[in-house]
């Protein structure tokens, strides 16, 4: 009977982001490794794994290794070599790659990973501190550095540092921008592509690399109707989108406009909406975020206007008008619960006008107890003289006029 080969690669999460574990045991040696961030890089590990001990070139980490490795020899030959497939399409991963680079390894690189401390994690924040660095920052560097001591711990390593504290970190609030401030912000844009550009996104609520990888062949006129199912991620590589679904979104006038003005500067053979004027690539957020600061500069917006604000700010717009919560989340390609916690903002002026309606009739003499039946307090309440209703809304006169 031939004996089938059991699943070795394994999905587990950790504070809601998903990683892989490769364990499995093959000529009587048995290999596990976990902190893997796609299936492909455990893929890859397994069979490059396999391979070695076939060969007979499997060199597993012994004790003595264990003892006297340090932080700079773990990153370099082996955290790296690990995640080195991955590092071209995971930008967390490079951004991760990045902290490491810059905060940990001028700190711990000769330091033996098995003799970091919680005093050592203390200094790292002191350090980032005397730098200059946000809470928000250093945060991230700890979160770098706890990745990396898991991914120690799974080797056999174990540092004496039990748990990392994290800093107490504000974020930033959110920009929205009214209609208006959004049509001011489009008029100040540099006429041709870059206007068209944020005249779609508004119009159709998109996401910035959605935008960068719109192509005219999406475009279904005769339906009324655009394809969205791809995104230009921040290496510009052309990746599936943010939710890996493919979306018919309907296409409105202004929409409609956008296209048909940037059809009219770039010749609609070349595939890709947008491309860089010069170089004929792909367009990056940051170039878009400084042609957008200086728009927001000569419109008089004073505010951190940037290549997500159109987005969150129709989202705003839409959920403050009577279209319901529902329709936009779908139109947003989002979950009803996210636009709430994201996406919405109690518009102030009609959350005074709506609550300023109720007319609760408290205002009026109430009937006075009737205690003489021994029953207690009067159970019948009376308000704006109709027995037994809560609250009126009064639809008609305007809150001020009583």
């Amino acid at each position: 009977m031939k004996r089938t080969r059991q699943n070795a690669i394994q999905a587990y999460k950790v504070t809601g982001e998903t990683f892989y574990r490769v364990c499995f045991q093959y000529r009587g040696i048995r290999v596990k490794r976990s902190g893997f961030y796609s299936k492909d890089a455990a893929q890859h590990f397994e069979a490059e794994a396999r391979y070695k001990i076939a060969t007979g070139t499997w060199q597993p980490t012994v004790a003595s290794d264990v003892e006297r490795i340090t932080f700079g020899d773990f990153i370099e030959n082996i955290w790296i070599p690990q995640c080195a497939p991955l590092i071209e399409r995971d930008n967390s991963r490079i951004r991760r790659l990045s902290g490491i680079r810059n905060h940990l390894l001028p700190q711990f690189r000769a330091r033996k990973i098995k003799e970091l401390r919680q005093a050592d994690v203390t200094g790292l924040k002191a350090a980032m501190k005397a730098k200059g660095l946000s809470n928000g920052t250093i945060n991230g560097v700890l979160s770098d550095l706890s990745a990396v001591l898991r991914d120690a711990r799974d080797l056999g390593i174990e540092p004496r540092i039990n748990k990392i504290r994290f800093l107490k970190h504000k974020p930033a609030p959110q920009t929205f921008l009214s209609l208006e401030e959004l049509e001011r912000l489009i008029s100040a844009m540099p006429d041709g592509q870059w206007r068209n550009m944020l005249r779609l996104q508004t119009a159709m609520a998109l996401r910035a690399g959605e935008l960068f990888a719109l192509t005219f062949d999406k475009v279904d006129w005769a339906n009324n109707r655009i394809l969205i199912d791809q995104q230009s991620d921040d290496r510009r590589k052309i990746t599936p989108t943010k939710n890996s679904k493919a979306v018919w979104l309907p296409l409105n006038e202004t929409a409609k406009a956008a296209i048909r003005a940037q059809m009219a500067v770039r010749d609609s053979r070349t595939g890709f909406m947008f491309l860089g004027q010069r170089t004929r690539q792909l367009l990056d957020r940051s170039s878009y975020n400084k042609c957008l600061h200086r728009a927001a500069k000569k419109a008089g917006i004073k505010k951190n206007v940037t290549s997500h604000v159109a987005r969150r700010s129709m989202s705003n717009i839409l959920c403050n008008s009577s279209v319901p919560i529902t329709y936009v989340a779908a139109f947003l390609r989002n979950t009803p619960k996210v636009m709430i916690q994201q996406y919405q903002r109690v518009d102030e002026q009609k959350f005074n006008q709506a609550f300023s309606r109720i007319r609760l009739g408290l205002h009026r003499e109430l009937p006075r107890e009737n205690t003489s039946n021994g029953d207690g307090p009067h159970n019948a309440l009376a308000i704006n003289g109709n027995s037994g209703q809560q609250l009126q809304w009064d639809r008609i006169a305007p809150p001020n006029s009583r």
